[in-house]
C-alpha cells in the first residue's frame, strides 16, 4: 500500500468491514460520495497501524450553528480508535457535542463526560 491513503482504500474498508448496520443500504458509489465529502468537511477520521494497514474509521457531519459534530458512519473497531477519534474532535470543534445513533436511538452524548471517561 503507498504511503498516502486514497478514496479506494477507504471505501475498500467500509465495504469489507460495514456489517449489518455501518453504511447500511448504501452502494460503493455512494460510499465513495460520502467519504470524499467526509474529506471535503474534515470530519472523516481514520487510524492506521505502523504498515499503514486502516484499523478504523468514523464519519461524521457538522451542523456549525448548533456546534454539533455527528457521527452518521463507525467502524472503530476499537476502543484505542475511539479515543483517537474523540482526541481529534476535541482539538478540531472543542466546543461541538458529539451526537450519533447508536442502537437504533438517537443519542446526545454528554461530551465532557465521554471525554473524561475516554482520557481525553
Amino acid at each position: 500500500m503507498s504511503a498516502f491513503l486514497t478514496v479506494r482504500d477507504l471505501v475498500d474498508f467500509i465495504l469489507l468491514n460495514r456489517g449489518t448496520t455501518t453504511f447500511m443500504g448504501l452502494n460503493e458509489a455512494q460510499i465513495a460520495s460520502m467519504v470524499r465529502d467526509g474529506i471535503t468537511a474534515a470530519t472523516l477520521f481514520y487510524s492506521t497501524n505502523p504498515e499503514n494497514k486502516i484499523t478504523g474509521m468514523i464519519l461524521a457531519v457538522k451542523d456549525d450553528e448548533k456546534k454539533i459534530l455527528f457521527v452518521t458512519e463507525n467502524l472503530a473497531m476499537n476502543l484505542s480508535n475511539l479515543k483517537v477519534y474523540a482526541e481529534r474532535a476535541k482539538r478540531q470543534w472543542p466546543d461541538y457535542k458529539l451526537e450519533a445513533v447508536r442502537h437504533g436511538s438517537h443519542r446526545k452524548f454528554n461530551t465532557s463526560k465521554l471525554y473524561n471517561k475516554l482520557s481525553v
